[in-house]
């Protein structure tokens, strides 16, 4: 189970730094490497029983925001990938916002994210919490952060390879470097271009809150579940994200009808009123809104649910 705690209680730092490092970096020797009070925060959680696949540092980053709309207030992170569960420790090195903790198992992700822009780079989990939908993000160095957070990640898309036997792939995609970072043999049975993504959430009240992603995403079909590629020209570079939805959470896929004669294919994830919507041209592109659908529902079909409990 998925656990957020602050941390009220004084921490010791054993190694006194600023949390302002000049780079992302791996550690091979266990926790005892972090720096300030991260040690101190991990070993709260972590005792050690469980193997350490990838453990990483990342100091603080100046900007509290990204061009897709990842945020997160100055902190110095460090994250523990096992094979089952994230540890993300934050510390924001201010007496107005406690140090905080992140456990997410593996089963409770909703969605990854890893984007890209000039220098910045940014990872965010969405998952699942006490039933509702939360989120972290953490933005770090691209220059010193990319590889060591693609290795992070590909912890948790290499652990889902042994939940989707089903490989029928018709595209290997090579393109984005992005999609490569977060996972190995990157493959697809069903490829879109040019469609518009938006996340919604439900109200109290049954009305959704809509936020466009990008209207001209590229949305694959993989083998371990859905990617969104979003690409745009920024003032210097391209300014790339991917979005990985894995098919362990996706409830079901629906259709809607509007009246603007758009038909909307709904992914409703796990039971948090949460969703994904790709708009398609209800005349000219019912045809892809159909293979789409019929290629989400294959998968989840055909999972291997007892890897993930």
């Amino acid at each position: 189970m998925s656990m957020i705690l602050d941390i009220e209680e004084k921490l010791e730092s054993i190694r006194l730094h600023t949390g302002r490092e000049q780079a992302v970096f791996a550690l091979n020797e266990g926790t005892n490497g972090l720096l300030n009070i991260h040690e101190a925060l991990m070993n709260k959680v972590f005792n050690g029983s469980e193997k350490i696949k990838y453990l990483l540092y990342s100091p603080m980053y100046f900007s509290e925001t990204t061009p897709f709309k990842a945020k997160s207030l100055p902190a110095s992170s460090s994250l523990l990938a096992t094979d089952n569960k994230f540890v993300i420790t934050k510390n924001y090195h201010s007496s107005e916002k406690h140090p905080q903790i992140y456990i997410i198992d593996f089963s409770d992700i909703l969605a990854l994210e890893l984007g890209k822009a000039t220098i910045m780079g940014w990872f965010r989990i969405e998952f699942v919490y006490k039933g509702a939908k939360k989120e972290v993000s953490v933005i770090f160095s691209a220059s010193s952060g990319m590889f060591h957070f693609s290795n992070l990640i590909k912890v948790y898309t290499g652990v889902l390879d042994k939940l989707y036997p089903l490989d029928d792939a018709r595209y290997i995609y090579q393109g984005s470097e992005l999609l490569n970072s977060l996972m190995d043999n990157v493959s697809s049975s069903l490829r879109i271009d040019k469609f518009s993504v938006w996340r919604s959430k439900k109200n109290i009240f049954g009305f959704e809150n809509k936020m466009l992603l990008s209207p001209a995403c590229t949305v694959f079909v993989e083998k371990r579940g859905i990617v969104i590629i979003e690409e745009r020209k920024g003032k210097l570079l391209p300014e790339d994200n991917v979005s990985f939805i894995p098919y362990f959470n996706i409830r079901d896929c629906k259709s809607k009808i509007y009246r603007d004669n758009t038909l909307t294919l709904v992914l409703n994830l796990a039971d948090t009123g949460y969703m994904y919507e790709i708009v398609f041209d209800r005349e000219e592109q019912s045809g892809e809104a159909t293979r789409l659908a019929e290629a989400v529902e294959k998968r989840i079909g055909c999972l291997n649910n007892d890897v993930m409990v």
